[in-house]
């Protein structure tokens, strides 16, 4: 979502539940604020028998979902015209009118993460992602531990 966004979140909540391991949560739903009212949300699931990785991005004129469990059709681009205003309660706006699969090449996300690093200290230049993107990611996750102990209360973050 940093990454889409080019910001980071300025506040967190998670709420989790204990079903098999009473311990450490099964099933964690985290929340993130980001600044211009962006909302972010991640479901996570030690309990969730079918792996699934996909990316939903909401925009004004068209949706775009990335399955990365696909194996045909990752990418999906949902066009729609959202009218300023729901047209009747209960009628859900902006129903696609058309989906486009762009092609993308399959790569596997370690293995270029990997080559990004190795060319980056051959070269010289500096990462796609620099070391204290770490240092901030775990401050989200910080507050994010922070939020699920205390019932998923809502915690402020000042990341630059």
């Amino acid at each position: 979502m940093v990454h889409l966004l080019g910001r980071w979140p300025t506040a967190v909540t998670a709420r989790g539940a204990r079903h098999v391991q009473p311990r450490y949560p099964d099933v964690v739903f985290l929340g993130l604020r980001f600044p211009g009212g962006v909302l972010g949300q991640v479901h996570l699931s030690w309990l969730e028998p079918l792996k699934v990785r996909r990316v939903s991005v909401v925009g004004e004129r068209a949706m775009a979902v990335f399955d990365d469990m696909a194996s045909d059709g990752k990418l999906q681009l949902l066009h729609a015209k959202i009218p300023p205003e729901p047209q009747r309660p209960g009628v859900p706006p902006g129903q696609p009118t058309r989906v486009t699969y762009p092609r993308i090449a399959a790569r596997e996300p370690l293995v270029e993460e990997l080559k990004a690093f190795v060319q980056a200290v051959r070269s010289g230049t500096a990462p796609d992602t620099p070391g204290e993107d770490g240092a901030r990611i775990m401050r989200v996750l910080e507050a994010a531990q922070e939020s699920l102990d205390d019932d998923g209360r809502e915690v402020r973050l000042r990341i630059r």
